[in-house]
């Protein structure tokens, strides 16, 4: 999976507790996440059965997350999966 962000980040391993995503009706549990430039790709492990729309959620807010100006990236919740 990866997640596109609208500014630069800094780079590095990612607090794999907040990742959570939902695919085709199965939850999905980060394995490993990474920022690289402007995106984050997130291994995922599961599925386990929970019905719902396809969404990522990060959950708290992503602190952990900066752009290379040292401003946090937007915090999103249920993020639609395209």
């Amino acid at each position: 999976m990866v997640i596109t962000f609208d500014r630069r980040l800094a780079p590095g391993p990612l607090d794999i507790l907040n990742w959570i995503a939902r695919y085709e009706n199965m939850i999905y549990t980060c394995d490993a996440a990474e920022a690289e430039d402007d995106h984050v790709t997130a291994i995922m492990q599961g599925p386990v059965e929970n019905p719902g729309a396809d969404q990522v959620t990060f959950s708290p807010p992503p602190f952990d997350v900066i752009s290379r100006r040292g401003i946090p990236a937007v915090a999103f919740a249920d993020f639609p999966i395209t």
